[in-house]
């Protein structure tokens, strides 16, 4: 469910809550000032405005709230969760973590990001689009793919402060690195699509990215390859199985596999106490204590 949908039942109940209470003060003021029914309507809607206006700011608050906490957090995290051991004594004295001797549960990254009921993972269906997500035939000249932008050799993005697309258009963001995408519910940087499939149809049709005029376009390019021809009807089946819905789950299959599991940061989460020397913990600690967490959501930071 979405955030928006999730805090309208809050939002309502509030707002009904609210108008009851409205009217049982309303019909009591009434009857003890002896108002007339003019006088009394009159009275509710004074009363009535103020009332809705704090519910209304009620709602948007719990909207934005739950924005602020779902737009980073990770999709369906496997429950690999472990209580720290105790923060060496000097660590606890350099940082000052309100004296506390242990710290709050932290979380390791999952051995196999989630994937969605409609798109099941296959090594056919990686390989195919691992593929397109090199190709850059899939831009309008031939000269921009996925991995232009989302370098996996350089942490999965371009390390650019703006992005180039096809003829060296400059758009207005830098790419977010697609390393650890898979566990995130929000993707791009105004975090306008939900899913990874979503996502990868963006850059297809951006005028200075990959600059296709169609997603329609964009099929009949890959159409013009046998070999996807030959992948898609392999992976898919189907009368018509190059689609762009298809183009998409191949696509998100391949980035599903791009995850960082077992770091020295997970060993450590998961009882490998050697895993970080003191340097690593007296930074974690102090990560904790600044409250770089609070937006830095782990296991993805």
């Amino acid at each position: 469910m979405s955030a928006s949908l999730s805090v309208l039942p809050v939002f309502f109940t509030a707002v009904g809550v609210g108008l009851v209470c409205l009217l049982l003060v309303a019909s009591e003021l009434g009857k003890r000032a002896r108002l007339s029914l003019p006088g009394r309507i009159a009275l509710m809607g004074a009363l009535g405005f103020g009332v809705f206006a704090f519910s209304l700011k009620t709602g948007i608050i719990l909207y934005l709230d739950s924005l602020e906490r779902t737009d980073l957090v990770v999709t369906r995290p496997q429950k690999v969760v472990v209580q720290l051991p105790s923060a060496p004594k000097h660590i606890l004295a350099e940082t000052k973590l309100s004296g506390s001797r242990s710290w709050p549960i932290w979380r390791s990254l999952p051995s196999r990001a989630p994937v969605p009921s409609d798109n099941p993972q296959s090594p056919q269906k990686i390989t195919l689009g691992k593929k397109l997500f090199f190709d850059p035939n899939l831009s309008v000249d031939r000269t921009v793919s996925c991995a232009s932008c989302h370098r996996l050799e350089q942490g999965g993005d371009d390390n650019a402060r703006v992005s180039s697309g096809i003829r060296q258009l400059k758009g207005d963001r830098n790419a977010p690195s697609v390393i650890n995408a898979a566990f995130l519910s929000r993707l791009f940087w105004d975090g306008r699509a939900a899913s990874l499939e979503a996502q990868a149809r963006g850059p297809l049709i951006n005028p200075v990215e990959m600059g296709m005029p169609s997603l329609a376009s964009v099929v009949k390019r890959v159409k013009e390859n046998r070999d996807y021809r030959r992948a898609f009807a392999h992976v898919f089946g189907g009368h018509n199985p190059i689609s762009i819905t298809n183009i998409s789950k191949a696509i998100a299959a391949f980035e599903r596999t791009l995850i960082t599991p077992q770091t020295a940061y997970d060993r450590y989460i998961a009882g490998d106490a050697g895993a970080l020397n003191a340097q690593l913990l007296r930074g974690m600690a102090l990560f904790q204590e600044k409250g770089c967490r609070n937006c830095h959501l782990d296991p993805t930071f």
